[in-house]
């Protein structure tokens, strides 16, 4: 069994994943970072604001030169807004915090720690709804 064009694609995927999110942190500590040779913004919450309303206006020109990627239903949003601003607010808090944290803390060590968050999350799902695993 050889290799096809879809494994060529999925591992171009997640190349391009891990390669823009390292970019991303390396980025967000010369930025934030107060080391010799970085930024020093000291302003990280601000930062991720800017980062957040960008990605909305790029997601916004997206879906209008692509409508077939919207595939937003308003019934939909208007049953679960409750839910859908509860998960912006945990979602917006963890990337501040990750950002505030770059200031202080080296960009390993803040990568070690973010990647802990889907072991935090199976340790809570197993007490929240009493899964085994």
């Amino acid at each position: 069994m050889g290799i096809t064009r879809k494994d060529v694609y999925l591992w171009s995927l997640v190349t391009l994943f891990v390669g823009l999110n390292l970019g991303l942190n390396s980025f967000n500590k010369f930025v934030l970072g107060t080391s010799p040779g970085q930024l020093g913004l000291s302003v990280p919450i601000f930062y991720t604001v800017c980062h957040t309303v960008m990605g909305f206006e790029l997601w916004s020109v997206t879906f209008l030169v692509v409508p077939k990627l919207f595939t937003l239903r308003w019934d939909e949003v208007r049953e679960k807004w409750g839910w859908i601003v509860v998960l912006s607010l945990c979602f917006s808090t963890s990337t501040a915090a990750m950002n505030a944290s770059l200031v202080d803390i080296d960009l390993t060590g803040s990568s070690v720690i973010q990647s802990l968050g889907p072991l935090i999350t199976i340790i809570g799902s197993c007490f929240i709804e009493g899964q085994r695993y």
